[in-house]
């Protein structure tokens, strides 16, 4: 009978921890996950290198979400991202690959400011407005406007991927012509500077060269002393 209680007692336990910890993981894990609210947008690239699924989208180096699928298209790379609710993009913003850490080349997607000439061909003749070359008010309305939060697709052609080594030979080709540039400036200066030096060498040494003649022609108070001691010493024996 002790022994029932006993395994009773212990199967209760039991039970109850494994409760416990299943309540623990659903609010610490899987509760959030749920009542986080997302949409998707969808990018088409020309290339994806270093992108993968769980890598980082940001706006502005701010994390709104995350690369959930990858997938070959008939033209181009398609990139699935779901983005946090709490961040709405705009339809001016588009998506850009870039370099998040240089050592490892991992990469992250990073949602920027479209350029003039990005919008002119992403929305002119949209909108019922005639393409023209120019966004009109419609058209530029319809560029602010949000995302859509039920799915949105935007083909990217002229995605800036950045490669870390195609960076540091770039960044090396940079300072290697700033060291030209500055060489080339500071030689009429070097010019100029050595015949300044050599210009204050002559004066010394003419200056010099002076003072050493001045100072030989010029007799010295000693030598008149002694020159006068004899005269001195026979007027003093004339006098004795």
């Amino acid at each position: 009978m002790d022994d029932r209680r006993l395994e009773f007692s212990v199967g209760v336990l039991v039970l109850a921890a494994v409760g416990v910890a299943i309540i623990l993981m659903f609010i610490f894990g899987a509760y959030p996950v749920l009542l986080k609210q997302e949409y998707p947008v969808t990018a088409n690239f020309p290339s994806v290198a270093g992108i993968d699924v769980d890598t980082p989208v940001v706006k502005y180096g701010y994390p709104i979400g995350r690369v959930s699928d990858i997938r070959l298209g008939a033209d181009g790379v398609d990139v699935t991202m779901f983005i946090d609710a709490k961040y709405p993009l705009r339809k001016n913003e588009i998506p850009r690959i870039g370099t998040q850490r240089l050592v490892t080349g991992e990469a992250r997607i990073e949602f920027v400011d479209a350029t003039d000439r990005q919008l002119v061909a992403m929305f002119d003749g949209k909108a019922d407005a005639p393409p023209d070359g120019q966004l009109q008010p419609v058209e530029t309305a319809l560029a602010q406007s949000y995302v859509p939060t039920d799915g949105y697709y935007i083909k990217v052609k002229d995605s800036v991927t950045s490669d870390p080594f195609a960076v540091l030979m770039s960044f090396g080709r940079e300072i290697r012509e700033t060291l030209q540039s500055i060489e080339k400036a500071e030689t009429p200066s070097t010019h100029w500077r050595a015949s300044w030096n050599r210009t204050l060498a002559t004066s010394s040494l003419a200056k010099e060269s002076s003072f050493r003649r001045s100072l030989r022609r010029r007799p010295t108070p000693c030598g008149s002393s002694d020159r006068r001691l004899p005269k001195w010493r026979r007027s003093f024996k004339t006098r004795g």
